[in-house]
């Protein structure tokens, strides 16, 4: 699940150089739903997209972005800077610890999770990168929501791997991939030198399924994730969603007030996108990276998105905390003092994790900008955020 730049002006969405998705408050407002932001739109996107590599094998589908060369400036960027951003994690316990145990930023192998792979492109891209030497890349997994998507690009890894005389080519039909099989981690060769493509919805799936073998295990054997998590026009999809889900809202009182020291709670249906940002903090290790490429959002959404998100960094979360903040001021005793701290919790496994982690940006990609009515601005958005304890 990826989005480009000709669907994007299709799906009638906002560009970087485009006035901000904001309303008159500076609050952000959520894009207008489109079929971009259905599952059934990209599945059947990348049924056709099946059916054209199997009449020309050469033809891998859509480069996402590629009118602004993300792809390559990504990798150039992770490339350049991933030794002095990625923190070195946590030692694993002795028990645990393996010969091959060096998963760090500062010259082991990286491992990279891809959510929304689309055709895999962009891990294929690193995987190059690597073998070229230019990075020190280990397990590299794609995921999305659309069996097709997932069947295609494991078609495209076969594909490469045949083609660097690693796996003997096998005769007959290609079945499909169903919903089950699809969940299933499936490797197209041997090591960590190959892409791993598996069926996972970010949204609704645990993120413990994508949290195996060096990935699950932190300090004491909590903690865990992947160094570098890539989200390429993914955020951009699910904020084209009308979906809902139901989020609920905590409200903490910082006054002395004996009768409102407790916290309040609501729960309300919000659009999923509001849900996003806390689905993808577990899944990133302490000290890793998020990388997120937008055309629908500006650097400073994205880092309001991102950074501030729980509190009350903007969209439908912060206009219901407020709410319930307000209840809370209103009926307070003395006429209601509202020194309140309003905090947006997603009910569900990453409560705590946003407890105790956040992100912070510590990167941004470079791209050509140009002026339009006076607005210097830019097609495209890619920031690089860290997990950091709060």
């Amino acid at each position: 699940m990826t989005i480009t730049t000709a669907e994007r002006d299709n799906g009638g969405s906002g560009v970087g150089v485009s006035p901000s998705n904001a309303n008159h408050n500076g609050k952000l407002t959520h894009l207008e739903p489109s079929e971009l932001g259905t599952k059934e739109y990209w599945d059947e996107l990348y049924d056709r997209e099946i059916q054209n590599h199997a009449h020309d094998p050469s033809d891998t589908g859509t480069v996402w972005f590629d009118d602004s060369d993300a792809e390559a400036r990504v990798v150039a960027f992770l490339c350049d800077h991933h030794a002095e951003l990625l923190l070195t994690p946590p030692p694993p316990p002795p028990q645990e610890k393996d010969d091959d145990d060096n998963d760090d930023g500062s010259g082991g192998a990286i491992s990279f999770l891809d959510l929304g792979t689309g055709n895999g492109s962009l891990l294929f891209g690193l995987r190059d990168a690597a073998d070229a030497g230019d990075l020190p890349a280990g397990r590299m997994l794609g995921v999305d929501y659309s069996p097709r998507s997932v069947e295609f690009a494991r078609r495209i890894a076969a594909a490469r791997s045949r083609g660097r005389g690693k796996e003997k080519e096998e005769g007959g039909e290609e079945k499909r991939v169903t919903e089950e099989e699809g969940k299933g981690e499936k490797k197209e060769g041997e090591g960590e030198g190959e892409v791993e493509f598996q069926l996972h919805d970010i949204l609704h799936d645990p993120p413990t399924r994508l949290l195996s073998g060096k990935q699950a295990r932190g300090s004491g054997g909590k903690g865990g994730g992947w160094d570098v998590v890539l989200d390429k026009g993914t955020f951009d999809a699910v904020s084209l969603s009308s979906e809902e889900i139901p989020v609920t809202i905590t409200v903490a009182n910082t006054t002395t007030t004996t009768a409102a020291a407790a916290p309040r709670t609501r729960t309300k249906m919000m659009r999923i996108c509001e849900a996003y940002p806390r689905r993808v903090l577990p899944l990133v290790r302490a000290g890793g990276l998020l990388v997120v490429t937008s055309c629908n959002w500006t650097e400073e959404e994205l880092r309001r998105w991102f950074v501030d998100f729980g509190t009350g960094g903007g969209g439908d979360s912060a206009a219901a905390a407020a709410e319930v903040a307000g209840e809370r001021g209103a009926g307070a005793e003395g006429g209601g003092d509202r020194d309140l701290d309003a905090e947006v919790v997603v009910v569900g496994e990453e409560e705590d994790e946003a407890e105790q982690w956040r992100f912070e940006q510590v990167g941004r990609v470079e791209y050509p900008s140009f002026s339009f009515g006076g607005v210097k601005g830019q097609t495209i958005s890619t920031l690089c955020f860290r997990k950091v304890r709060r």
